[in-house]
């Protein structure tokens, strides 16, 4: 969980080196939230947006964060309200309102287990995923595998898809119950990428395409 500490720097968790980092602050900018009206006496607390840019301390990459501050001009404290949060870069993630609930929650706890640097957890949460999505597109099969076959089959999925996904079955399996296994955390950040993947083409780019076909069609014209 991202936080602030006093030597002006934020905690935040960083893609490129796969770990919660300390970045340092370079700039940050203040602005008191619209609609309020200051007491002549400036006794009224206020409420502020906080900006704030900062880098990686280690390897350089760029933020921008925003925090809610709480500011009591009489006791001249000003207390944050929140943690920061990251405006950029945005957070990986899926088209919720296309995703159905079982498969975006699954692959919201993958992302939650790889932002805090569980690797593991990430792995088995995006296995679950896939079975979530397998059952909402009513796959059939004894096996995982089999259910991914069977979406090959009726053509909801291509090869590639296939590989991807088969993929993200094996590291889950390995994930829950090879204890020889390593799981890295760059192979549970390739496996949210290939979730996510799954996910915009058999959820959302799918749909759309289908849309885009019926507003093409002869009668469209």
């Amino acid at each position: 969980m991202p936080y602030q500490t006093q030597e002006n720097t934020l905690h935040l968790f960083c893609e490129e080196c796969g770990v919660q980092a300390e970045t340092r602050v370079l700039t940050e900018h203040l602005l008191m939230d619209p609609g309020q009206v200051l007491s002549a006496e400036g006794l009224d607390p206020v409420h502020h947006t906080q900006y704030a840019f900062s880098i990686c301390k280690k390897c350089g990459s760029p933020f921008l964060t925003k925090q809610a501050l709480l500011e009591v001009p009489e006791a001249d404290v000003t207390a944050p309200q929140e943690d920061p949060v990251v405006l950029y870069p945005g957070a990986r993630g899926i088209p919720e309102e296309a995703v159905p609930s079982k498969v975006a929650k699954a692959y919201r706890d993958a992302a939650v287990a790889f932002r805090a640097g569980l690797p593991v957890p990430c792995a088995i949460m995006c296995r679950k995923a896939v079975e979530a999505l397998c059952h909402e597109l009513g796959a059939t099969g004894g096996t995982l595998f089999d259910r991914l076959a069977d979406l090959k089959e009726r053509s909801v999925i291509d090869s590639k898809l296939l590989d991807w996904a088969d993929g993200l079955r094996l590291v889950g399996n390995d994930a829950a119950h090879d204890l020889d296994v390593t799981v890295s955390q760059q192979d549970a950040s390739d496996a949210l990428e290939f979730t996510q993947a799954l996910c915009v083409y058999v959820f959302s780019l799918a749909r759309r395409f289908e849309e885009f076909r019926k507003r093409r069609s002869p009668k469209a014209r």
